[in-house]
């Protein structure tokens, strides 16, 4: 009874095991514990203690260089395309440096006898095995970076920060913001620059154990062939050149860094595109305070010919009004003197004033007086 028992314990365990281990990646897969999931284009770091032990990735059609076989296929491969001249499609980067140790490559350049074979619980969840913690655990790391695109509710790009903590890294094509302030143009004008540049990572060690930040790393070397660009150019040509996609001068300098910054870092520059150049500092004081004093130079000219127009409109109706006015006088006065007379008077008297017509009229009263006064000089008759 006894080993009957036992057998039955035995069996009852055996199926118990094999009920819970595919619920079990999907309990502690998330957590990092003891499985792992691996989403599309990313990879993840397995280290042992703080060490780097294995990088696993998951990108369709691509498989990582995690040994020596699969190395000499990748290298084989590529010096094979190199050699008839072939182009390296979806793997540009390839064109420029040999591939390496965990490396992500295309599938085809690895025998298939040496590829990565996927065991039946991966097949049945999804799960990558990653080992007994804490022996064995998943890299996880601070990464902030600033992206360019429209917020839910907005109408314009601006740039957006972000900062995470991530058990992952990118293998897909990512878009990154970057600023350089006060630079100096070729006239001397201290100018901020704004660029964005895509990146694709192609090796998650070397990004991620063999450069400390690696986005800051590229940052920095993009900075300082930006520098070199505006330091060569006016501040006219930046802007005729702002905004323009993969703008060749600046792109130019940018190339010369990939084969630098894909064998010391891992990562591939896709592209490189400036967007904005804005003057900086005192220069955009004094272009603000320019703008606006001739923007008020033209308010003001604009005024002065509108009120020159009003007032030359005004004199012209003056004067065609006073122009009827006289050919209607004229009229009059050949219709009938004695109006003409009676109408000359009466502009007399506005021009000379009122007083002026009063004495006039007091005077012509008192020459009257006097003429009736004085009798005739040849009357014949007595007192």
């Amino acid at each position: 009874m006894e080993t009957i028992d036992i057998l039955l314990g035995l069996v009852g365990l055996v199926l118990g095991l094999a009920l819970i281990c595919p619920i079990l990646p999907f309990v502690l897969g998330p957590i990092n514990v003891l499985f792992s999931f691996v989403e599309e284009n990313t990879a993840k770091i397995k280290v042992r203690g703080r060490s780097f032990s294995q990088a696993i990735a998951q990108k369709s059609g691509s498989e990582v260089i995690d040994s020596n076989k699969k190395l000499a296929d990748a290298q084989n491969w590529h010096q094979r395309k190199v050699n008839n001249g072939e182009q390296f499609e979806n793997c540009e980067w390839m064109s420029v440096a040999p591939p390496d140790w965990w490396d992500v490559v295309p599938m085809e350049a690895i025998l298939p006898a040496n590829r990565r074979k996927i065991n039946h619980l991966e097949q049945l969840t999804g799960a990558r095995f990653v080992g007994v913690p804490p022996f064995r655990r998943i890299f996880t790391y601070k990464f902030d970076w600033v992206d360019y695109h429209k917020e839910e509710g907005e109408d314009k790009e601006k740039p957006i920060f972000h900062e995470k903590r991530l058990d992952y890294i990118f293998l897909k094509d990512a878009v990154y913001y970057g600023l350089v302030i006060e630079l100096e143009t070729s006239d001397q004008l201290k100018v901020d620059a704004e660029y964005l540049i895509t990146i694709q990572v192609v090796n998650p060690f070397k990004a991620l154990f063999k450069v400390h930040r690696w986005l800051d790393a590229v940052h920095n070397l993009v900075s300082q062939r930006l520098r070199q660009y505006v330091g060569t150019r006016t501040y006219e040509q930046l802007v005729q050149k702002e905004g323009e996609s993969n703008n060749k001068g600046f792109s130019r300098g940018i190339r010369k860094l990939r084969k630098e910054i894909l064998v010391d870092y891992g990562v591939w520059l896709v592209r490189a595109d400036l967007l904005s150049v804005e003057l900086s500092g005192v220069a955009a004081a004094k272009y603000q305070e320019a703008a606006t004093a001739a923007y008020l130079a033209d308010a003001k000219a604009v005024a002065t010919e509108r009120d020159g127009e009003a007032q030359a409109n005004v004199i012209t109706s003056i004067g065609k009004a006073r122009a009827d006015a006289l050919s209607a006088q004229i009229d009059a006065f050949k219709k009938d003197p004695d109006a003409a007379k009676a109408t000359l008077q009466a502009e007399v008297g506005r021009t000379m004033g009122v007083g002026a017509v009063v004495k006039t009229i007091t005077a012509g009263v008192v020459e009257a007086m006097k003429e009736t006064k004085t009798p005739p000089a040849n009357s014949g008759g007595t007192p």
